[in-house]
């Protein structure tokens, strides 16, 4: 934010001139106007441009995201066969989930997937969420050197929604 002394006054060289004030309000105590050119960009304390506002990053998704280490298996229904792919999970919400595979795919196509929920306690066995969905975009992921497939749930089979969002909560 700017110092209020850097501002320049504002001009009242012609006060009777059509087009109103340089300054919002008047001479009763407006505000001064932003500065132009190139004193608005010059740089404040820590080197930004004194003007400019930080970008906040927008959150467009419905449901929160979880990051987790999940194993996964998707089978993307194609026109001519089925394409099944062992992969991780890196991160999953209830309306849809991002996993790792060694293939790229035109989408939008339809797909089914196996998430594999870890134990919660020694000795538990791990549950079986089947869900099915559509396969939205893979994109090649420098991270992980293989693509990121985003798969949007579209319904979930036999209480697997219960049974992912109790493992989520906790």
């Amino acid at each position: 934010m700017a110092n209020p002394d850097d501002l320049a006054p504002a001009s009242t060289a012609n006060p009777g001139a059509s087009g109103g004030d340089a300054v919002a309000g008047g001479a009763a105590g407006g505000t001064a106007a932003p500065p132009s050119g190139p004193e608005a960009l010059a740089p404040g304390a820590n080197g930004r441009p004194a003007e400019l506002p930080r970008a906040v990053p927008l959150e467009r998704r419905a449901t929160k995201r979880y990051p987790v280490w999940w194993r996964g298996l998707l089978t993307v229904h194609g026109r001519a066969s089925e394409n099944t792919h062992h992969g991780r999970i890196p991160e999953i919400s209830l309306a849809g989930c991002s996993i790792i595979i060694s293939k790229n795919y035109e989408a939008p196509l339809s797909a089914s997937m196996q998430i594999l929920l870890p134990a919660r306690d020694n000795g538990a066995l791990p549950e079986v969420v089947a869900v099915e969905g559509f396969l939205q975009h893979a994109v090649f992921s420098g991270r992980h050197y293989s693509f990121l497939a985003h798969i949007q749930f579209a319904k979930f089979k036999e209480g697997g929604c219960a049974a992912l969002e109790a493992r989520l909560r906790s």
